[in-house]
Order: structure tokens, then C-alpha cells, then sequence
């Protein structure tokens, strides 16, 4: 099972706090998505209902 979740975050800095863990965090526009993703995520972008709940979540205020 795989789990998502959004959130809108207009500003900040990301910090990776489990280095040991995660190579990196780094902040991405939708349109310039790194080739590497999650399997399962990007299996959830290609879905074009999916894409666009997305994209709603980013437009909010």
C-alpha cells in the first residue's frame, strides 16, 4: 500500500535530517520533475485525474 499525502508549503528551506537515510531533499517544480522518481510515485503523476489534483493543491493560497 502506498500512502500520499500534500501539503502547501509557498517558502522555506528544505533540510535533510536522516542523512544517513536520504541522500537529499530538494524542492521541484512539477514541470521539471527529476528522471529518477519514486516508482509509485510516478506511476500516481502520469494519471491525469491525479496530475491535476496536484496541481490544485499547488495553486492554493
Amino acid at each position: 500500500m502506498t500512502i500520499y499525502f500534500g501539503t502547501h508549503c509557498p517558502s522555506g528551506e528544505v533540510r535533510n535530517l536522516e542523512p544517513e537515510f536520504c541522500e537529499r531533499w530538494d524542492w521541484f517544480a512539477l514541470d521539471n520533475l527529476p528522471q529518477s522518481l519514486f516508482l509509485p510515485l510516478s506511476n500516481f503523476l502520469k494519471d491525469t485525474n491525479n496530475r491535476k489534483a496536484v496541481t490544485d493543491l499547488l495553486a492554493v493560497d
